[in-house]
């Protein structure tokens, strides 16, 4: 019995001793709150657990010995602690993690003109690093900003493969495009010069979907597109970057940086070579245009005493590209023998920012741009020269931590040039040119008013005299109301106000393939908008979600649509004689998982349409504008392991209507289309050096081989020769590129400068 005894009393000990020890406790906030589903671990061991709903956790089963303590929570900086399990008595710790810039809280500065996260701005922006643009092979903003919900880079023609960028479903000209805060890229730029701002100058691209126009002018209806440009002190010292894809694409990027203890200067530029003409569709016509692009960028920042900013941007841009029929060369510009369309563009910039030395911050930014155009689209001559100039002055102040006041002045400065009736003027029965020269100069006030902790408001109003067209007032109003920590409503509204220039802003005009016709002087289009945005942070023991959500609406008094289908020959151009809406909604969604995977979905909804006032004052059926989609939709994910990541990107869209002639065979409508794309990325140990391979349209999707009407009779020579419909050549069916399937493989070296 005595043996016994001793036997359980062993057994017994064992047990408890097997149970090992516990760690209890509770994970707070700053703000003394629980923080639910935090993991906590011991570091290198599998002893871990997460915090419940009410921020507390247990560890069991401990063995005795020296421990670190780790606890991380998206959001905030990660814990550290050692722990010395003694087996002698059960462990409580309160411990409290301290907030971080977190990775959806970027620090942004389109929606007030100063530095401010995106957590606490009245203004919904969404804040794009190069990355995203990166994930299916792009190497210039135009191709890549397809990856962000909403946001549509359009092809606007099937020979010389120009574009814009479209948002919530509204034509490229309602899109502002800005270098660092500045209206630099104009009407002519936003067809060509897009593709020319490559990823290795972008900092981050800052994007507003719906007005801002008090403080960037009335044009910008749909939204902004502000591309931020790297400085010296952040970019890697050396970034250099080649591309090269299996239709002899060739990208090459290059970046160098120097620091010294007065100034930091960055430099860098692109190359952009494709000569490899393919015709895969069999319409005798290019596929993609040839191109030929030169970029170079200087970009000096000066390191005042007083740390605030003054820097200086140059940049020189120079592209010629051609397409058309597969045997045309240069030779044949401008004739009726070979069709082709070729463009020579050639651009300079000059930007620059300013800060006083005043108690008052008032800074002052400005720049100049030359932009000069030589083309041939089939017979039809293009000559045209864009010159702006850009100066802000602006000043903030805060009164009591409640009121942030902003108040300016602008001067924008446009001298445009052509060979269009556009810039032509008769006197006496004669032709005369006559450029086209605009002062725009403005005042606006924006005020940011905190009602408490939740509540803040804005206030805007801006005034722009047109010397063309007089008085222009743009009013704005906000609201952001925090429901919680974690989550937000934003509602703005403004209005719009835009000056239409047809053969800037519209590639169908230029192509000579449909006459222009302008039924009555445009006027300026007009618009109303509103948007309402809710925004979410979502914590789980699986990892950290953002949740965003928008409704938009955008009601227009004058909008200035083309019309092909009253002429088959012509475009006819318009005031509207009734009203226009725009409205739907988006939501995106992003997830970043424990495990390394970070997925990235959006949708958007739009309802697009007009309606012409009858004789009757009655109005019309609801007709809907060209090349808008109801439906579109984005998906990104990106799973990183130590040396290897994998990235998958994709977009959907719903059926537009296209420009079709009378009688016309083919389709009123796109079909439902789907782009998809796969990268594997390979960096060394070192990470110096990376490596990377992918597809782009993996399942080869291409528009119809006939998208071009008659491409075999460009010059209308033949139309009446068995033709019994009439139809003429006409390449303005297009919604998407011709180029299907390819692959590519890149290499990048990059040093990074050393954080101090």
């Amino acid at each position: 019995m005595k043996h016994l005894n001793l036997l359980l009393l062993i057994l017994i000990t064992s047990v408890h001793l097997s149970k090992g020890q516990s760690i209890k406790g509770i994970v707070k906030n700053e703000q003394n709150n629980p923080i639910p589903f935090a993991v906590v671990g011991l570091e290198g061991t599998p002893y871990g657990s997460t915090t419940d709903e009410k921020g507390y956790f247990e560890i069991s089963g401990i063995k005795p010995g020296k421990y670190v303590l780790i606890v991380n929570f998206l959001g905030y900086e990660k814990y550290k602690k050692p722990i010395n399990i003694d087996g002698k008595k059960e462990i409580f710790l309160s411990i409290q993690l301290k907030q971080m810039a977190m990775m959806f809280d970027e620090v942004t500065i389109s929606g007030s003109l100063s530095p401010i996260s995106m957590k606490n701005a009245t203004i919904p922006i969404e804040v794009v690093k190069p990355r995203l643009f990166e994930k299916s092979g792009n190497t210039n903003l135009f191709e890549g900003i397809n990856m962000v919900n909403g946001v549509r880079s359009q092809v606007n023609c099937n020979v010389c493969g120009t574009g814009d960028i479209h948002i919530n479903g509204m034509e490229g000209p309602y899109t502002i495009v800005l270098l660092d805060g500045m209206p630099m890229v104009g009407g002519l730029s936003t067809v060509y010069g897009l593709m020319g701002i490559p990823n290795s100058m972008i900092q981050q691209t800052e994007i507003i979907k719906g007005s801002n126009s008090v403080l960037y002018g009335s044009s910008a209806i749909a939204g902004i597109v502000n591309v931020i440009t790297k400085d010296a002190e952040t970019a890697p010292k050396v970034n250099i970057g080649y591309q090269v894809s299996n239709w002899l694409e060739n990208n090459l990027d290059l970046g160098f940086s120097f620091n010294t203890k007065k100034i930091g200067i960055l430099t860098g530029g692109n190359l952009f070579f494709y000569d490899n003409p393919k015709d895969l569709n069999g319409d005798n016509f290019t596929d993609i245009p040839v191109q030929n692009r030169q970029s170079i960028f200087t970009k000096i920042n000066v390191k005042r005493k007083s740390k605030k900013n003054f820097s200086v941007f140059g940049r020189y841009f120079n592209e010629s590209r051609w397409g058309g029929e597969m045997q045309w060369t240069k030779e044949f510009a401008g004739t009726d023998s070979i069709y082709g369309e070729t463009i020579s563009t050639r651009r300079y910039e000059v930007l620059s920012s300013y800060e006083f030395n005043t108690k008052i911050p008032i800074s002052w930014n400005g720049g100049f741009s030359y932009h000069k155009q030589n083309s041939f689209y089939g017979t039809t001559k293009f000559d045209a020269v864009q010159q702006l100039l850009f100066n802000r002055l602006y000043m903030h102040k805060k009164f009591s931590n409640i009121h942030q006041l902003l108040v300016g002045i602008s001067f924008l400065y446009e001298n445009y040039d052509d060979n269009t009736p556009a810039t032509q003027t008769s006197q006496d029965s004669i032709i005369q040119n006559q450029p086209s020269i605009t002062y725009l100069p403005g005042i606006f006030l924006k005020n940011e008013y905190k009602h408490s902790e939740k509540l803040q408001s804005t206030i805007g109003l801006r005034y722009d005299y047109n010397s063309v067209h007089g008085n222009i007032f743009t009013p704005q109003i906000g609201f952001k109301y925090d429901l919680s920590e974690y989550s937000s409503l934003r509602l703005v509204s403004g209005t719009g106000y835009r000056i239409v220039h047809v053969f800037t802003e519209d590639h169908a005009a230029l192509t000579g393939s449909r006459d222009v016709i302008f039924t009555e002087n445009l006027k300026p289009e007009k618009s109303y908008n509103s948007t309402l945005h809710y925004n979410k942070f979502i914590n789980t023991k699986w990892g950290f979600m953002n949740l965003k959500s928008s409704l938009f609406y955008y009601y227009f008094t004058n909008r200035i649509l083309p019309d092909y289908e009253t002429n088959d020959n012509a475009i006819i151009y318009s005031n509207l004689n009734g009203f226009s809406v725009n409205r739907g909604m988006s939501i995106d969604l992003t997830a970043n998982f424990e495990i390394p995977l970070i997925i990235n979905m959006g949708i958007t909804l739009i309802d697009s349409y007009y309606r012409d006032k009858m004789p009757d004052n009655s109005f019309s059926e609801k007709k809907r504008p060209m090349l808008t989609e109801n439906f579109s939709s984005t998906t990104t994910a990106t799973y990183t392991l130590k040396k290897f990541s994998f990235d998958y990107s994709s977009t959907l869209y719903s059926p537009m209507k296209l420009p079709v002639l009378e009688n016309d065979y083919r389709p009123e409508y796109s079909p439902w289309f789907s782009i998809h794309n796969f990268k594997i990325t390979y960096k060394t140990p070192k990470k110096h050096l990376t490596f990377y391979t992918g597809v782009n349209n993996i399942f080869d999707f291409k528009p119809r081989k006939d998208a071009i009407m008659r491409a075999f009779d460009p010059f209308d020579k033949q139309v009446n020769v068995n033709n019994p419909y009439g139809y003429t050549f006409d390449p303005g069916y297009v919604y998407t590129s011709n180029q299907g399937r390819y692959f590519y493989f890149g290499i990048k070296y990059n040093l990074e400068r050393k954080k101090n």
